[in-house]
């Protein structure tokens, strides 16, 4: 997917958005440093360094948060804070999802967490797993049911019977 930010025509001089660092790199101007953010794929603001190093060079953090963290922008007269739309900021990713900015005609795209088992455009969709039996406090032929949510959250798909036992053999989610 291509990607575009677009990045706030005022900056915050002065200011520096703190724990929120990806990485921090030396460039040469800001415009390089507004360039590295772009190609990080998890950075949506970046903080540049007014004042070079002996190298003569800028430093410059790439962020993976905008000043929604407004606990987190401190007064630091070396810097310059800018930030980008951040679509992620609502957290529109679930199940630990990592949300990354400006890709796809959605604004944001989620990448699901390996081996969860969860899909779909926010990591929302399905989980074709095991680990839901652990929750079930009952169960019947067609279905595991969480009682205390008072809801059906697996149906089960087939089963193998052998000797008077039962193995299910695939579940969804519901």
């Amino acid at each position: 997917s291509c990607r575009s930010l677009l990045f706030t025509t005022f900056p915050k001089p002065g200011f520096r958005l703190e724990n929120h660092t990806l990485r921090t790199i030396e460039v040469v101007n800001e415009d390089l440093c507004r360039f590295q953010c772009y190609l990080e794929p998890n950075c949506v603001s970046y903080n540049f360094c007014e004042i070079s190093q002996e190298s003569g060079k800028h430093k410059c953090d790439l962020n993976n948060a905008t000043i929604e963290h407004d606990e987190d922008l401190v007064k630091n007269e070396s810097y310059i804070y800018r930030g980008a739309e951040n679509a992620c900021k609502k957290n529109p990713c679930k199940n630990n999802a990592t949300c990354q900015a400006r890709f796809t005609d959605r604004d944001y795209q989620c990448l699901c967490v390996d081996g969860s088992g969860f899909k779909g455009h926010d990591c929302d969709e399905g989980k074709e797993s095991y680990n839901f039996i652990s929750r079930a406090n009952h169960m019947t032929s067609s279905a595991i049911w969480d009682k205390s949510a008072r809801k059906k959250f697996l149906k089960v798909i087939g089963q193998t019977y052998l000797k008077g036992t039962s193995t299910i053999q695939s579940l969804a989610s519901q």
